[in-house]
């Protein structure tokens, strides 16, 4: 027999759950990013290359029932390639 199940928003834009798991740290819920551009940090313009992903970083966010959580993400990252160098940028991460 299956065990019930319940949705909590995460309040998080441009993401969606992955997978979860129990730790004994908390929970951990792993996002994946569905952002598909970025503004370049020296012209301010839309990125829309994708580049790859960053390395993987854990957050803190809000406990769920007295449990803390992390919310663990690999960064998407753009190319602009008409500015010097052809910088690399990862929309801004945001936790509620």
């Amino acid at each position: 027999m299956s065990q019930p199940q319940i949705q909590i928003p995460l309040d998080l834009p441009n993401v969606r759950v992955e997978n979860y798991q129990q730790t004994d740290k908390g929970l951990v819920i792993t996002v994946v990013s569905t952002c598909t551009k970025a503004v370049c940090c020296q012209c301010g313009r839309t990125i829309d290359k994708f580049h790859g992903y960053g390395k993987a970083i854990t957050l803190r966010h809000l406990p769920i029932f007295d449990r803390p959580v992390w919310i663990r993400i690999k960064p998407k990252r753009f190319q602009y390639p008409y500015c010097d160098k052809g910088p690399t940028h990862v929309p801004a991460l945001r936790v509620v």
